[in-house]
């Protein structure tokens, strides 16, 4: 057992998986001290499940629903280890995923977060046949990104880390909170990390990653169904998805003040609030965003803080609705 290691994991109706998650953790070459739970409201068998573990659980008092992000920052502010890894309720841990991730902080001291790959299984823990990182497409040069400890630049444009593979060292935690409600948990934790330490996604497939009807935040595998569904979202109406961005870019900015964050950090994070700044002021005309488009092009902006020529063609094509 590792007392430095919690585990912090979040339910909601999870009745049918959660035995093989829970066992899975059980099973680890490198025993957590302690399992946090805090379920958000389960109508099913959930906490018959969690009884059943007896001692070996600690279940938070029951309290209002908080949805996905808050009630992960409620079970992670419960923990007491150093370190704090993320469990959803329906997947399976390989064996030696804790060890493999504690091993990875222990050999770098400035890593804040590490993530890593997972195996998609299906409702009968049955392989699908592709793994995160084809699912979400992940690019050579966002990698290399990573590789080079510039982690920061690649989530500035999207976020690459997904919650159920992730562990963080506590004082992370101390600085990402509260949580916005514009981001998700995961999305928050790595970009904060990535701006204020070092972050590191491993290649190792150290989880199987339930994918079924009630997933709250899934993958599918990236065939060319799917890219031709990303790729007819370019016409899709702008206004809503852009409030969110422009939301959560001011967040971002806000909260990386707040903590001190290097001038560096701050800097991008200014870039990537104007960029999308801009983008919400689009004028309605297709016609008339061109030369606006062209000037922000040559800012740099579409390439520093979003993914270059693509998004260029969303902003002319979009509808403005």
């Amino acid at each position: 057992m590792n007392e430095q290691i919690s585990v912090a994991l979040c339910t909601y109706n999870g009745a049918r998986y959660l035995s093989k998650q829970l066992d899975s953790i059980l099973a680890q070459t490198m025993l957590p001290s302690e399992i946090v739970i805090r379920d958000d409201g389960s109508t099913d068998a959930t906490l018959s499940v969690i009884e059943r573990y007896g001692k070996s659980l600690t279940l938070l008092p029951a309290g209002a629903r908080l949805g996905v992000t808050r009630n992960f920052e409620e079970a992670m502010a419960a923990c007491s280890g150093q370190y704090i890894a993320l469990s959803d309720q329906d997947d399976i841990w390989e064996p030696n995923k804790l060890e493999r991730m504690h091993q990875a902080f222990a050999e770098d001291d400035s890593l804040r977060l590490v993530g890593g790959n997972a195996r998609a299984i299906d409702q009968l823990d049955r392989p699908m046949g592709f793994d995160l990182f084809s699912a979400i497409a992940l690019t050579a040069s966002e990698s290399a990104l990573l590789a080079r400890g510039e982690g920061y630049d690649a989530l500035i444009k999207r976020p690459l880390f997904t919650g159920a593979t992730i562990m963080i060292r506590r004082d992370l935690l101390n600085e990402a909170r509260p949580f916005p409600d514009d981001w998700l948990h995961d999305e928050w934790l790595a970009i904060i990390a990535a701006a204020t330490g070092g972050i590191l996604l491993l290649p190792d497939l150290l989880t199987r990653y339930r994918q079924h009807d009630a997933n709250v935040a899934g993958v599918k595998k990236n065939t060319l169904r799917i890219r031709l569904s990303k790729a007819r979202k370019l016409l899709a109406p702008r206004a809503s998805r852009y409030r969110t961005l422009l939301s959560r870019r001011e967040l971002l900015l806000a909260h990386l003040k707040g903590i001190g964050a290097s001038d560096s950090a701050i800097s991008i994070a200014e870039s990537a609030l104007a960029h999308e700044q801009f983008r919400s002021n689009l004028p309605k005309s297709r016609a008339m965003r061109v030369r606006p488009l062209l000037q922000e092009r040559r800012s740099g902006r579409y390439d520093s803080v979003d993914y270059g020529s693509r998004e260029v063609l969303r902003d002319l094509l979009s509808s403005p609705r």
